[in-house]
């Protein structure tokens, strides 16, 4: 009986470190410029071919810049040269991303034309918008 509480407690002991050890992990990859750049280099390496970003500064929680995203495949290409966001992370516990600046310069798109085997059937349905947008947050632009 005493080993079988021995071994819980060191268990318990495993979990909760191994639990304490990757809430630090998050936190430090989210909160530091070396965790962005961290995690730049890996979306880099992982991401399927086509998607890679020359470099990013700041932090995730805010501001946050990204320099030359491309994005290439068969429909076409898609670059920025430079995004800036700065955004106000903890209003997401009151449901409510609150932006307080974003900017995006050098959009370029590129589609590739897509053969067609045979043209879309007219709808006979007039086309009409939704009578609301319901977003599981509520959206703020400050600038």
């Amino acid at each position: 009986m005493q080993r079988f509480k021995r071994y819980t407690k060191r268990l318990l002991l495993t979990v909760v470190t191994i639990i304490v050890v990757l809430v630090c992990a998050v936190v430090y990859l989210i909160s530091t410029e070396s965790g962005l750049s961290f995690l730049t280099k890996q979306l880099n390496k992982l991401q399927p071919s086509g998607v890679t970003v020359e470099s990013s500064s700041g932090r995730i929680l805010g501001p946050l810049q990204i320099n030359g995203f491309k994005r290439q495949a068969d429909d076409g290409t898609i670059s920025v040269n430079s995004f800036t966001l700065d955004w106000q992370s903890p209003a997401l516990w009151r449901r409510t991303l609150t932006i307080q600046s974003a900017r995006i310069d050098g959009v370029i798109v590129d589609l590739n034309p897509q053969p067609q085997t045979e043209p879309p059937l007219p709808s006979t349905e007039p086309f009409s918008l939704p009578e609301s947008l319901s977003l599981p947050l509520t959206l703020t632009l400050k600038n």
